[in-house]
């Protein structure tokens, strides 16, 4: 009974059937339902504000000028005259610093020069304050020898012995720096090259106060100091 098939007999394929017959032998599926569909379910309101929160925020773009006045600005290279203009006053500098370190050699130098004098005038004032007594004892030799001198019979023997020695004292005061000077008659009384040591009167009122002989020669220095003043005789009017 054609009805009564079952469904081991529908699936079965006859191997002599065509091509064509196999496929339409083949059981068709039956399409399946589409699902309906589904609506999302809403969000509770504090499930929301969560999201919302965790939402990053806007960021607000920076203005160019903001960014243009924060950026440091590169500088232009120099150009021929700002190098030249830089040479120029670095010269300057340098001329005003030699000119600095001139005036203070200078100065030193000028230091130096009078520490120098003034170390010379120390040494020779120990100098002369150490060939002082060496000094007048020749004075007081040379005029020993110069009384002598004049107490024996002149152009005698004794008489040349004597001045020779006198010579040779005065030599060697020269050498030390000492000369001896006299002083004329008539010439005005100097207390400060001249030592009084005694007294002629006079009638000339004229010749009051002036030398009237001198008894022994003076004796200065190169420097002008006086080791033995001039003594001499002033006239004194009655």
């Amino acid at each position: 009974m054609p009805d009564e098939t079952t469904e081991a007999d529908a699936g079965t394929v006859d191997p002599g059937a065509p091509a064509g017959e196999l496929g339409d032998a083949r059981p068709q599926e039956a399409p399946a339902e589409e699902a309906p569909a589904q609506e999302p379910a809403p969000i509770p309101a504090a499930d929301a504000a969560q999201v919302e929160s965790a939402q990053p925020e806007a960021v607000e773009p920076l203005e160019p000028e903001a960014v243009e006045a924060d950026s440091p600005v590169p500088a232009e290279p120099a150009g021929p005259v700002d190098q030249l203009d830089s040479v120029l006053i670095s010269l300057e500098r340098l001329h005003l610093r030699l000119d600095e370190l001139s005036r203070l050699s200078e100065r030193q130098m000028g230091h130096i020069d009078q520490l120098h004098a003034e170390n010379q005038q120390l040494r020779a004032g120990e100098l002369r304050q150490a060939m002082s007594p060496m000094l007048r004892s020749l004075v007081r030799h040379h005029d020993n020898v110069a009384k002598m001198e004049e107490s024996v019979v002149e152009n005698d023997a004794e008489s040349h012995a004597l001045r020779d020695v006198r010579a040779g004292l005065l030599n060697v005061l020269s050498i030390a720096g000492v000369e001896s000077f006299d002083v004329g008659p008539d010439e005005p009384f100097d207390a400060s090259r001249h030592q009084g040591v005694g007294r002629t009167d006079t009638d000339d009122v004229a010749l009051d106060g002036t030398v009237a002989r001198m008894r022994r020669c003076g004796f200065v220095s190169d420097d002008g100091r006086i080791v033995r003043a001039a003594e001499v005789e002033v006239y004194r009017a009655r």
